[in-house]
């Protein structure tokens, strides 16, 4: 294999396939991208079994067509030191040599590494696709990054790793619910799409958020074991998380007994102050105290206490409730209303967030139980 490449567009391509690269793995192979070139172009893979990445450089020189594979680690360090420069990779007898071609003859730079051929590299599954679908890449962008927040971290749950794609009545909606807290948030799919589900792993779904930039459309395909996502010169395919993932509707059921509405910012604020001394305890509590048309969001700690009254729009009861204060921040964040809805029908159950101008998103965030 013997290519030509701009370092620059190299480098980049390189560290997009290595998101899905394992750095714990035992097997050497998956510590290697797959460097493949034929046809002007140099497709760039990264697969770690349970994910991979593929990618691809179209329009380059390609003297001599080969695949080969490479340590990923060592590969990546040595393009992000390269200068802004045509390079020519050249595999040779177990060596790759990546020279960089100066126009000044008297210069040089030449790196020689171990690479092999790639039969030793599990090959990324091939999605079926029997639903396919369309959607713009700043939609999904912007509904992956409402719901990240409440991707679970604990492993002995997996189907909370993940995030529940569901399609119904031509609308999409995607879920996270990692016991603490719950998102939802849907749009409208442009095409007839039939009803389905399927559980996404939340790595995946961020290196998708990770990929996606605002312009053009994201494709989309799964089957009953894989998904795919399809972005301009990448795809990243994923195995899905098995189970039957939560019934989530059933979350957000309420009777409501106290109801308030809030500026966004100025909760936001206020919460953000508190942190100040809640997060100098263990579990980061604040406390709302609705009173009339104000909220007192109170905290303590052995280094002081904070009280501190934002203005509210008030129906029912008056209600002391607590709750971890980071929940509160990522939730007022990542939603773009002005106003929210706070919905609670005791200070032992969830609260439920409507955002006031996004009717397809909805929060729920579960209280700390106050000492008497």
């Amino acid at each position: 294999m013997k290519i030509l490449c701009n370092s620059v567009l190299l480098s980049n391509r390189i560290g997009v396939a290595q998101k899905a690269v394992s750095s714990k793995t035992t097997m050497e192979a998956l510590k290697n991208l797959v460097l493949e070139a034929s046809d002007n172009t140099l497709k760039i893979k990264g697969y770690n079994l349970e994910s991979g990445i593929i990618t691809k450089i179209d329009g380059i020189d390609v003297e001599k067509p080969g695949k080969i594979a490479v340590e990923s680690k060592l590969l990546g360090e040595i393009m992000k030191k390269m200068p802004d420069n045509i390079l020519s990779l050249e595999f040779n007898e177990g060596k790759l040599a990546i020279k960089a071609l100066y126009q000044d003859k008297k210069k040089s730079l030449e790196f020689n590494i171990s690479a092999n051929g790639a039969e030793d590299c599990p090959a990324i599954p091939e999605v079926e696709e029997t639903v396919k679908f369309k959607l713009k890449a700043s939609v999904l962008k912007d509904m992956i990054g409402r719901i990240r927040i409440a991707f679970s971290q604990d492993i002995t749950k997996p189907l909370l790793m993940g995030g529940l794609l569901e399609i119904k009545d031509n609308k999409i909606a995607l879920v996270s619910v990692d016991g603490y807290r719950a998102v939802v948030y849907r749009d409208t799919i442009e095409e007839t799409v039939a009803d389905s589900k399927v559980v996404v792993p939340g790595k995946t779904l961020n290196d998708v958020y990770s990929l996606l930039g605002s312009d053009g459309d994201v494709e989309i395909g799964f089957d009953e074991k894989f998904i795919s996502f399809s972005y301009n010169d990448t795809k990243i395919v994923s195995q899905l998380l098995e189970g039957e993932y939560i019934q989530y509707e059933k979350l957000f059921t309420s009777n409501a007994l106290t109801r308030i509405k809030v500026d966004r910012k100025e909760f936001l604020h206020a919460v953000e102050r508190a942190t100040i001394l809640s997060s100098l305890n263990q579990n980061n509590v604040i406390k709302l105290s609705i009173n009339d048309e104000y909220t007192n969001i109170v905290t303590q700690s052995d280094k002081g206490n904070l009280s501190d009254v934002i203005a509210c729009e008030k129906k029912g009861h008056d209600l002391d409730i607590a709750f971890n204060a980071k929940y509160l921040i990522d939730m007022a964040k990542v939603t773009t209303s002005n106003e929210l809805i706070l919905e609670f029908s005791d200070n032992a159950k969830p609260c439920i967030v409507l955002p006031v101008s996004e009717e397809d998103e909805r929060h729920l965030i579960l209280p700390v139980r106050l000492s008497k």
